[in-house]
């Protein structure tokens, strides 16, 4: 059986970054600053990191990110990282150890 790549893996995060990318624009606010906008619904953010998330958490159906260690769903990859260091106590160098163990049955 062939191996997908699934969203929450890093083999697979090059695939949501495409998709989240026409949600998302370049502009300068009013204070002539660069900031990314979110088209749907207007949210800016100076740092692409922090709207990537935004979108993925908001406008985006379908993805979903399984906690490597219980299984519970989070709908964004920063959400599972909020998860994984709340409940689990695992930084985020142990999460990608965790989810390449379990994403690479």
């Amino acid at each position: 059986m062939a191996q997908q790549n699934m969203p929450g893996t890093m083999e697979g995060t090059q695939d949501v970054d495409a998709l989240l990318a026409p949600f998302m624009q370049k502009i300068t606010d009013e204070n002539q600053v660069q900031v990314w906008q979110c088209i749907q619904c207007g949210k800016t953010s100076r740092y692409i990191t922090n709207m990537k998330d935004h979108v993925e958490a908001n406008h985006v159906e379908g993805l979903t990110y399984p906690c490597p260690e219980c299984h519970k769903i989070s709908k964004s990859r920063a959400g599972l990282r909020v998860h994984m260091k709340t409940v689990h106590n695992l930084s985020s160098k142990h999460f990608k150890q965790s989810a390449n163990k379990y994403f690479s049955r």
